[in-house]
Formats: C-alpha cells, structure tokens, sequence
C-alpha cells in the first residue's frame, strides 16, 4: 500500500491531540516503550541540547514541535524561548507545569518575521513528517526566521544508509536529506548518540 494511501484522512493535529491524552511520556514517545525508558530517553536529549543551547543564556530562541514540554522546560528558566506546536492538547499539557511563551503554530508555516531568532531547534520533530514537501517547506520555514549567523539544532533519529520508514507516520532520514535542503548553511558539527534502540543524530548548523 502506498504512503498516500496510509495517510489518506489523517491529520497530524488530531493525531497529536490524541497522543497528548496518553498518560506519562509515552505521549511523545516511542509507545512500546517502558516508563523507564521513556525518562532516559528524555534525559539524554535533554542533555544534549542543553549543552549546545545553555551558553545562548538571553537569546532568542525557538522550539519547534514542543509537545509536552520535556526540552522546553530546561530551557525556559534562562533564555527567551517560544515554543509552537501543532497540537492545541499537548500546549495545554505542557503549560500546566512550565512558564513558557506557546504558540499554536505549523512548521510549515511560521507565523514570525524573518531573522528573528538567534537560534532555532527542532527534537524528533521532523522524523514525522513524512511528506517530503512538507519536510521541504519546514526546514525552509525554519531557515528563514533565524538570523544571518544563528544557529539551527536538527535532533532526529537518522540513519548514516538509505532512509527507511518504519511506519506510514515516521521515516528515518540521512542527515545529507536535510543538509541538501538547506543552501546557504553550514554545518558546525554532528554528533550520533543511541536513546534507548534508536540511533539519533545531532546536527549544529549555522546560517550563513
């Protein structure tokens, strides 16, 4: 059966809004997952992404795909972060516990200036977008809001072979699918981890 036809009727947002009904961190979360699991993976990713985003203390900075908050709330407490998501659910979910700025918003159609922000980052995001003009248009999206000389953090599960899709609702790309897609930008460093079973690829980017 062909992708278009597995993704016929679905929409992200209502799919999303469900997940967010899911109790604990499976909700963003591999569903086979345990609790356990499910924390360490959160702790490793927050864990990389602080590393990178901390030093940018008072910068501009935007989340892209928040969910439930679990990158968001380590980084509210010391920059100028505004987080959007898709799904009016998991904003809701997340405001309960964070004091953050949330916006209701697409990737694939940012509701911000250009060169806006100093630094713009996405985790386990755009695995979900399966749609490759969809994908296009995010990381064009994404391009565009971030200052000449910003960064851009890319956190995905990847593969360094072909792509894969392991569901109609995940693929699994190489990092060159979006570093093609994203002229006039550099790469200032890639770093691959595991979380949990799942190989993750971290990329440091910076707008030229």
């Amino acid at each position: 059966m062909s992708q278009d036809k597995f993704l016929q009727g679905y929409d992200p947002q209502v799919e999303w809004n469900k997940r967010a009904r899911t109790p604990g961190p499976q909700s963003v979360m591999a569903l086979d997952w345990s609790d356990d699991q499910c924390q360490q993976a959160t702790k490793d990713l927050q864990a990389v992404i602080l590393e990178i985003l901390k030093p940018l203390a008072a910068e501009k900075i935007l989340e892209i795909g928040c969910g439930i908050g679990r990158i968001t709330q380590i980084l509210s407490p010391f920059c100028d972060l505004t987080s959007i998501d898709i799904s009016p659910e998991m904003i809701k979910r997340a405001a309960l516990n964070i004091s953050g700025r949330f916006c209701l918003a697409s990737a694939f159609n940012l509701p911000f200036p250009d060169d806006i922000f100093d630094a713009v980052f996405e985790v386990t995001t755009f695995q979900h977008i399966v749609k490759e003009e969809g994908f296009e248009l995010a990381l064009k999206e994404m391009k565009r809001v971030v200052r000449p000389g910003g960064r851009i953090i890319i956190c995905d599960e990847m593969t360094t072979g072909k792509r894969e899709q392991p569901s109609p609702y995940r693929i699994i790309r190489n990092p060159r699918d979006y570093l093609n897609l994203l002229p006039g930008v550099c790469l200032v460093r890639i770093r691959r981890f595991l979380c949990v079973d799942d190989n993750y690829i971290l990329m440091r980017l910076k707008k030229r």
